[in-house]
């Protein structure tokens, strides 16, 4: 069986020792391919270069491009209260680096929002959920989202995208924790 894996953050410094390793044991399971999201601008580029030296152990990593809701409160902070449509051409160039095939990890936190306040309101994860959700549109790939009690707010923002295949057939739904109904 030829497994993948739609979301490890193979490139946190906590695999920095072991990361080779990690890579050999997924492949002795059967995962062949693993997708790396998003998580800040300074992030994709470094994860763009893991997924490249994976191919020397057999495995095929893909990347997404996108801001977590937690880099919010930290560095990427900078793209909250950015003109509408700045983050969204931001993410639709580095959606063109080799090996990307998503955009995100993005999405809303609601427990996150309400632990820091207006560093990360839901506002401004709405805000700069909008803009990948653009980006997404604008570039035709799927979306990995990262929703945390806070599915009614997504699923009016999803409802508000254009539509576009993409966004309805494809993509994956990270911490989500609503009920069947919802998911229908």
């Amino acid at each position: 069986m030829r497994l993948f894996d739609s979301h490890c953050h193979l490139d946190f410094p906590e695999f920095d020792a072991d990361r080779g390793e990690v890579l050999q044991r997924a492949r002795a399971a059967g995962v062949y391919e693993l997708l790396v999201p998003g998580y800040e601008p300074e992030q994709w580029l470094r994860a763009g270069a893991i997924a490249l030296a994976a191919t020397e152990r057999g495995l095929t990593v893909r990347t997404a491009v996108g801001i977590h809701p937690y880099a919010l409160a930290g560095g990427a902070s900078v793209w909250v209260g950015r003109a509408p449509g700045v983050l969204a051409a931001t993410l639709a160039e580095a959606a063109t680096m080799p090996g990307v095939v998503a955009i995100g990890e993005c999405g809303l936190d609601a427990p996150l929002a309400d632990r820091l306040g207006e560093a990360c309101s839901l506002a401004q994860q709405s805000a700069v959920l909008r803009e990948h959700l653009h980006a997404a549109t604008t570039c035709e790939l799927p979306l990995v989202l990262h929703v945390v009690k806070a599915h009614g707010l997504a699923l009016e923002l999803l409802r508000g995208a254009p539509a576009v295949p993409c966004l309805t057939a494809r993509g994956v739904i990270h911490a989500f924790s609503g009920s069947p109904e919802l998911v229908r």
